[in-house]
Order: C-alpha cells, then sequence, then structure tokens
C-alpha cells in the first residue's frame, strides 16, 4: 500500500472499503491516470486524488442505495393504492377482462391463443402472459389502464412504444353501464383478438 493510500485510509475509515475495492478491482490509479501521470504527482496531489475518488464512488453509491429506496417506497405507495381501489373504488375505475380467439404474436409469429383473463385498477400498469394452444410458448404483453380510466392500452413488452406497437380499447356505457367488447388486431401483437371487460361496482 503506496503512502498516500494508507494515509487517506488511516484519517478516513469510513471510505476504508471504497479505498480497498478500488486497489483490489478497480484501476491501478485514480481516474484513469497513466502510469506516468501518476508518478509526476506529488504526494499531497496523490492523497487528494484518493480522497477525491473514493468520494465521488461512495456518493455514486449513496445517490443509488437512495434511488432504490424511493422505487421501494413508489411501488409500496402503488401496491396500497391498488388495494385501496380494489376495496373501495369509485364505478369503472375497476376492469374485470378477458382475451379470447384470434391470434398472438409469439416467437414463432402468429399462432393461436389460450383464453387469458386479468383484473386492473386505473392507473395501473402490469404485465398479462399469453400462452400459445401449443408448444407452450408464451408471450408477455403490457397492459395500462389510463388514468382518465377511458382506456385500456395494449403493447408488446420490450419494443419501442410506437403506434405499431400499441393499442387502445376504449371504454362505453351502454345500457348497463360500462363495457368494453370490441375486437382487437394490433400490428407486431395482435391479430382478431376478442377483448370483453366488465366494470363491477366498488371493485366486487
Amino acid at each position: 500500500m503506496d503512502f498516500a493510500l494508507h494515509t487517506v485510509v488511516s484519517r478516513y475509515p469510513p471510505l476504508a472499503l471504497v479505498f480497498l475495492a478500488l486497489v483490489s478491482c478497480g484501476p491501478k490509479h485514480p481516474f484513469g491516470m497513466s502510469e506516468a501521470e501518476w508518478n509526476a504527482l506529488t504526494p499531497k496531489q496523490k492523497y487528494n486524488a484518493r480522497v477525491d475518488q473514493a468520494k465521488m464512488i461512495e456518493l455514486r453509491r449513496s445517490a443509488r442505495e437512495e434511488e432504490r429506496r424511493q422505487d421501494a417506497a413508489e411501488a409500496e405507495a402503488e401496491r396500497e393504492r391498488i388495494s385501496l381501489v380494489r376495496a373501495a373504488g369509485t364505478y369503472g375505475s375497476v376492469a374485470d377482462c378477458s382475451l379470447q380467439g384470434g391470434m398472438a404474436n409469439f416467437r414463432s409469429g402468429f399462432r393461436p391463443m389460450h383464453p387469458a383473463e386479468f383484473s386492473i385498477v386505473v392507473g395501473e400498469t402490469q404485465t398479462v402472459t399469453l400462452d400459445r394452444t401449443e408448444k407452450g410458448q408464451q408471450l408477455d404483453i403490457e397492459v395500462s389502464f389510463t388514468p382518465e380510466g377511458d382506456a385500456i392500452r395494449f403493447c408488446r413488452m420490450f419494443l419501442s412504444r410506437t403506434t405499431n406497437d400499441c393499442g387502445l380499447a376504449f371504454r362505453r356505457e351502454g345500457r348497463y353501464g360500462y363495457q368494453i367488447r370490441t375486437s382487437m388486431t394490433v400490428a407486431r401483437l395482435f391479430k382478431e383478438v376478442d377483448l370483453f371487460c366488465r366494470f363491477p361496482w366498488r371493485g366486487g
């Protein structure tokens, strides 16, 4: 361990693990310096470079941890919101849907699919898995109930969200209340798939 590194570790114990990681796994010198650039520095400059790099790495690590905490908190808040809407949401805020008939775009191309059912609340996005009627292939699609509560959006996952990748089915108000009943064809996703959604009172 060179003098600069020893000095930093001894003076800044909280950064000791960062420095050890830098020595064992990271570049030989801070900030990608070449051997010549490093050797041209004074001991104080080397010390400052070690400190600056360790602080930068620690800041990045802290920022990542904070981002993960925020993501977890937002996910938990969304789960609570969904549970509350299902239990006591206003009429039209929960949709119970089924997809039947037609074909979906599996790995081998458009093939017949098994019926699929899902329940979704306004503002929610979820993954729905479709099963091919033979050979056991599956296709994950992204389903969203718009925040306005007027439509359900279907997208093929892992593709760009263009109009060719996604399709919208709009809610209608009929004789017996809200419903969606339509046949959907969406490029790279569905061909003549029948969608039916009902909207139960207060999610039940």
